[in-house]
């Protein structure tokens, strides 16, 4: 559940700081919630909502993929 997965991050900073610098993960996780629980329930999203998901998911694969790069030049 990402209320977890936040409360794993917020509860280990020294090994996901340097991944989610420039992104506030926790925020993120939030918003996607209350959007796990309408699907868990069998029910549709309405198309904002899967709009919504799809710009988060856009916004962490671009994170990773930075923090990817950043660790490449260090090696």
């Amino acid at each position: 559940m990402f209320g977890e997965l936040s409360r794993i991050i917020a509860s280990n900073p020294k090994e996901f700081k340097p991944i989610f610098a420039d992104m506030e993960i926790e925020a993120e996780l939030r918003k996607l919630e209350p959007l796990r629980n309408i699907i868990a329930h069998n029910n549709p999203l309405p198309p904002k909502e899967i709009n919504r998901i799809k710009t988060c998911l856009d916004d962490l694969q671009k994170q990773m993929k930075s923090y990817a790069e950043k660790q490449k030049t260090k090696s």
